[in-house]
């Protein structure tokens, strides 16, 4: 985890997924700057991988992160 993640780095850490792992089809994010900046799509498109973004608000996609925030937000957890 860090303050700020630069695209570069993104390219990096998702270049080494894809040598371990193989590249997928599409990849889901949120609409980060990291994520949408135009170096990241020039070399997504010259993979053939399909960026996918999660709509802000959208609880069906999102949902775990979403519950998680919501939880943090509203204090501590009451326990039956």
């Amino acid at each position: 985890m860090d303050r700020s993640i630069r695209s570069e780095d993104v390219i990096d850490t998702l270049a080494e997924l894809i040598s371990s792992r193989g590249a997928p089809q599409c990849i889901r994010s949120d609409n980060g700057p990291e994520i949408v900046s135009r170096a990241i799509q020039r070399w997504l498109s010259q993979l053939v991988i399909n960026s996918l973004y999660i709509e802000p608000g959208v609880l069906q996609v999102g949902g775990t992160g979403y519950t998680l925030n919501r939880r943090l937000r509203s204090g501590p957890i009451q326990r039956a």
